[in-house]
């Protein structure tokens, strides 16, 4: 399941990309492949350390798709857009990327410690020599098939590691060391979970509780290839790469570029839709919330899901403005809660879907497919 949120600034019209913040409600299966984009230390080849990770997850039937750890932004942009998850060993040198990890909208699986804070998990980490770790319980997919205890992930031992310093409000504590019970070593973030900085989560990340580089990976025990067995799973059964795009048009059509200046009374038609490049969504939400600027027009809301998805988000004008002709051609909607889809609040905010109002709808997403939400407000 989903949300998303969006915004409008004041009295000059702005709009654009939002990063769109999607839960599926799919359970993630053992039997679904992954293509796993796999950052790697060297341009070009897997060291030793490397192949023993890529080896054991292409046993699993996933697919890698190797990026070199200084490739520039675009390129990595690019190889996210053909990945289902990315992970990041303690292999590489964080020191020496050349690109913004967290922008990854897929699932991200993290060893490397100097990616905490860039991630959002916590502002500092550190690793530890005690031989075990303690699940907390098995309300997580990644965990739900284990007791919970101390559990043995490396024979003969090697260290873990754990986020210290301000920790992510949304991490999901899935484990602590299994001597002190202090240490937070394996944490899951759903996508749109507060990080330490206060910002969403774009993607689902898991710190996963081994790190440091010099670890002999193979002596990984049959519980820790499950752990990571299962974090390549859910992590890659939800992405946001298809974004969430917010436009505004006229009433005929007329699409209104970034910047434009109205005058007071001009009725504004908002295009919210979703560019879904991948499996139908389940239970996804939506909400936006007026400016002050605006003041919404009553009986305006329409949806639509017939349009097949762009190559990339957000889609070119031509197919926006399909899209909006689509829509605004679509049955309206009652702005009451009444299992339709959608309804207003009668003050400032316009929700797709039932997670934030209950009785509202359930709102799906077909695969490779724009779903499109439409309405209008007057520029007060």
């Amino acid at each position: 399941m989903g949300f998303f949120r969006s915004a409008l600034q004041l009295h000059r019209l702005y709009h654009g990309l939002f990063a769109a913040l999607l839960f599926s409600a799919v359970i993630p299966s053992a039997s679904d492949a992954a293509t796993v984009l796999f950052i790697t230390r060297n341009n070009g080849s897997f060291n030793t350390d490397e192949l023993q990770r890529t080896s054991l997850i292409t046993s699993w039937g996933h697919t890698i798709l190797p990026l070199y750890q200084s490739s520039s932004q675009a390129v990595f942009d690019a190889a996210v857009a053909q990945a289902d998850v990315a992970y990041f060993s303690s292999q590489i040198n964080s020191n020496l990327i050349g690109f913004n990890p967290a922008t990854a909208c897929v699932g991200s699986l993290l060893e490397e410690g100097g990616l905490t804070d860039e991630f959002g998990l916590s502002s500092t980490s550190g690793d530890y020599a005690y031989p075990t770790i303690y699940l907390v319980g098995s309300s997580h997919y990644i965990t739900a098939t284990l007791p919970g205890g101390a559990h043995t992930i490396f024979s003969p031992a090697e260290r873990h590691h754990y986020l210290s310093g301000t920790i992510a409000p949304g991490a999901h504590l899935l484990s602590l060391d299994g001597t002190t019970k202090n240490y937070r070593v394996m944490v899951a973030v759903e996508i749109g979970g507060e990080l330490y900085t206060g910002a969403p989560a774009i993607g689902r990340r898991v710190w996963l509780p081994w790190g440091p580089r010099n670890i002999t990976f193979s002596n990984l025990t049959a519980i820790g290839e499950l752990l990571l067995k299962r974090s390549i799973e859910w992590a890659a059964q939800a992405n946001t790469c298809s974004r969430l795009t917010k436009r505004a048009f006229l009433p005929d059509g007329t699409a209104l570029t970034s910047g434009t200046q109205l005058a007071a009374g001009t009725e504004v038609k908002f295009l919210i839709y979703i560019n879904n490049t991948g499996n139908a969504q389940s239970d996804v939400s939506v909400q936006d919330i007026l400016d002050p600027a605006f003041t919404y027009r009553p009986a305006t809301l329409q949806i639509d899901n017939s349009l097949p998805n762009c190559a990339s988000s957000p889609c070119p004008p031509a197919t926006e403005a399909a899209v909006f002709a689509l829509v605004n051609a679509a049955v309206i909607r009652s702005d009451d809660v009444n299992l339709d889809g959608v309804r207003f609040d009668g003050i400032n905010t316009i929700d797709a879907g039932d997670q934030n109002v209950p009785g509202n709808g359930v709102i799906n997403i077909n695969a490779n497919s724009i779903w499109a939400l439409l309405f209008s407000a007057t520029l007060n």
